[in-house]
């Protein structure tokens, strides 16, 4: 799942299993204030800024998947 913060900007990734909360990840930062997210027909993830009204696509080759305070192995 994926979701995001309006003001900060922020993106998250969780993951869940069973119904459980597994972890979750700060991903990215969107450029504008982020009012949607869509997908498109090739599963590529999209952010619909709010102040710019531009569509922005995201990049997660090089996320962290790691919570936050996790040692680097």
């Amino acid at each position: 799942y994926i979701f995001g913060d309006f003001d900060s900007r922020r993106i998250w990734a969780l993951t869940q299993t069973e119904r459980k909360l597994g972890q979750v990840v700060e991903i990215a930062r969107a450029p504008d204030r982020i009012t949607s997210f869509a997908m498109d027909a090739d599963g590529e993830i999209h952010v619909v800024g709010f102040d710019h009204g531009t569509i922005y696509k995201l990049h997660l080759e090089n996320v962290d998947a790691r919570p936050l305070g996790t040692p680097a192995q």
